[in-house]
C-alpha cells in the first residue's frame, strides 16, 4: 500500500509548480513567488526571525519557514489534498486515506 501511495504522490507532485522548481534552497522567497502562476501564496505568520508561507494550488499544499531575509529554511508540512495525506519532517501525520483502507 505504501509503495502504491508514493507512486500516486509522483503524479499528484508532477503538477505542483512547487516540485517544478526544485531546491528551494536556491532561491529567495522572492524568486520562488515570481516563478508560481497558478499557486496561492499566503504569508500566515511573520515574527522578528521567520515568516511563515502556505502555498497551496489543487494538488498539494505546503506551509514553509523562510527566515527573514528571506532565505529558504524549511518545510513545515506537506498535504496531498487528493489522498488527503498530511506530511511532517518526511513522516505521515494524518490521513482519513490510510484509516478507510485499514
Amino acid at each position: 500500500m505504501i509503495e502504491s501511495l508514493f507512486y500516486t504522490n509522483k503524479i499528484i507532485c508532477k503538477s505542483s509548480e512547487i516540485y517544478k522548481i526544485g531546491d528551494l534552497t536556491k532561491y529567495r522567497f522572492e524568486e520562488v513567488k515570481s516563478k508560481l502562476i497558478t499557486t496561492k501564496i499566503e504569508i500566515v505568520k511573520e515574527d522578528r526571525n521567520f515568516f511563515y508561507v502556505q502555498f497551496t494550488d489543487k494538488s498539494t499544499e505546503f506551509l514553509m519557514c523562510y527566515r527573514s531575509s528571506g532565505r529558504f529554511k524549511r518545510i513545515v508540512y506537506e498535504y496531498w489534498r487528493d489522498l488527503d495525506i498530511k506530511f511532517q519532517n518526511n513522516q505521515i501525520i494524518q490521513s482519513n486515506y490510510l484509516l478507510e483502507r485499514i
